[in-house]
């Protein structure tokens, strides 16, 4: 199943990015409602985190609103977060989710959907449901992240409201694995020389 095999892939790749000293502290990865549904899931995720040698923190699921109230997933999202990965909650404010159905699920991140991000500089509406969000998502200890963030003007937006973190074009564009490594062997490398410069 190619949900499977993403998740394979993605642990598989972390485990190398570890072993070469340069593994981010998160990898976040898509799970769909299907997969949720499937009560071979937290026991596959067992096998592969076991083989790999990583500890559940280190990865991330994006989930939909869907998942919240679909009650063949929320099992499952029970006992991945007993086992300790995170959750995040994609695209928000698109859908129907409640304050009462976003703090009764273990969720410990929400995602600003892209598009109250793309018209924050032009739309006052979309930057005050934007700041709204970020708010409430603290206010119920969830950490906001924005995606589609393409521009300084969003960037800095985000920043004066306190959002957590923001993903998207502004900060890189998609990259191929081998561009990846090079951009996290690059950073490592530019860390190793604030700490000789800064020991000298």
């Amino acid at each position: 199943d190619l949900g499977g095999w993403v998740i394979e892939a993605a642990c598989a790749q972390l485990a190398q990015w570890r072993e070469a000293g340069v593994a981010p502290p998160v990898l976040a990865v898509n799970l769909s409602v299907q997969q949720l549904r499937d009560v071979q899931l937290v026991p596959m995720l067992r096998r592969l985190l076991e083989r790999h040698r990583l500890t559940p923190q280190s990865l991330a699921f994006e989930i939909s609103e869907t998942a919240l109230t679909d009650e063949d997933s929320q099992q499952r999202l029970h006992e991945l977060s007993e086992l300790g990965v995170g959750l995040t909650l994609d695209d928000f404010g698109t859908g129907n989710t409640s304050l009462a159905n976003l703090r009764r699920h273990p969720v410990q991140a929400v995602k600003i959907d892209r598009s109250f991000v793309d018209r924050l500089e032009a739309d006052a509406e979309a930057a005050m449901v934007a700041g709204t969000i970020i708010v409430m998502a603290h206010s119920l200890d969830k950490q906001v992240i924005a995606e589609g963030v393409e521009t300084a003007g969003q960037l800095e937006f985000l920043r004066d409201r306190r959002c957590d973190l923001a993903q998207g074009y502004y900060m890189a564009r998609p990259l191929s694995v081998q561009d990846m490594t090079a951009m996290l062997l690059g950073q490592r490398a530019n860390r190793e020389q604030e700490r000789s410069l800064a020991s000298g």
